[in-house]
């Protein structure tokens, strides 16, 4: 090493410099910080689990019920009641074109072997009404829970929607007359923003049935 010279060059350094060195103390973290960063992370964290957290409560208090499409009955239509299911078809057909705000679903019923006609109001005047365009055919009368024209309604509500539900996870929609409800398949049991959602259209209430599981359709 030569000595002189790097006692030479040193001799040209600012005299500024060498003192702020001196006088420089390396900054101390602010242990504050690190809390602030975590403290936000919880937030974040908390503002995304909070709404799942709601809808869940939400599907809970409402009493809301998803089916799996794997355990659900079908029906085979035997040859023998082929008539009796094509007159049901057709009469639910009429009335539903009527819409008749008391109007609730036709089907046959295989244990009776009866065509039987849902109406919200079972009145005689209703009957009446119903009667007029069955012809000679055969139909008995009960209760049902909702009206076919506010099915269709809600079934509308949930076709302007389609494009955002199909995004939150429900696979298709149907109205069942046979039910008496608007069918809406969704992705898995536990897709709460998709329940939510379809079920704040239901102004009535429990009008939907959720089915899980494989997109099976319903044919009635």
């Amino acid at each position: 090493m030569n000595i002189p010279r790097i006692a030479t060059a040193l001799n040209h350094i600012d005299d500024e410099l060498v003192s702020g060195a001196v006088e420089y103390k390396r900054k101390k973290k602010s242990p504050w910080k690190k809390w602030v960063a975590l403290a936000a992370c919880l937030c974040l964290v908390s503002s995304l689990f909070a709404p799942h957290l709601y809808m869940k409560q939400y599907v809970q208090k409402n009493h809301i019920v998803e089916h799996n499409s794997s355990d659900m009955e079908y029906v085979t239509v035997l040859p023998e009641y082929a008539d009796e299911w094509e007159a049901a078809y057709r009469i639910h057909g009429i009335l539903s074109q009527q819409e008749y705000p008391w109007y609730g679903n036709c089907r046959f019923d295989f244990d009776s072997e009866t065509i039987m006609v849902g109406l919200t109001e079972v009145t005689d005047s209703n009957k009446q009404a119903v009667l007029a365009h069955t012809a000679d055919t055969p139909v008995a009368f009960y209760q049902c829970e909702y009206s076919y024209q506010y099915l269709q309604q809600l079934y509308n509500k949930l076709e302007g929607k389609r494009a955002e539900l199909s995004f939150l996870g429900v696979a298709w929609f149907a109205v069942s007359a046979t039910k008496n409800r608007v069918c809406v398949c969704i992705d898995n049991p536990k897709n709460y923003l998709a329940i939510c959602a379809a079920s704040m259209l239901d102004s009535q209430g429990g009008a939907i049935e959720f089915i899980t599981g494989e997109a099976v359709y319903l044919i009635e």
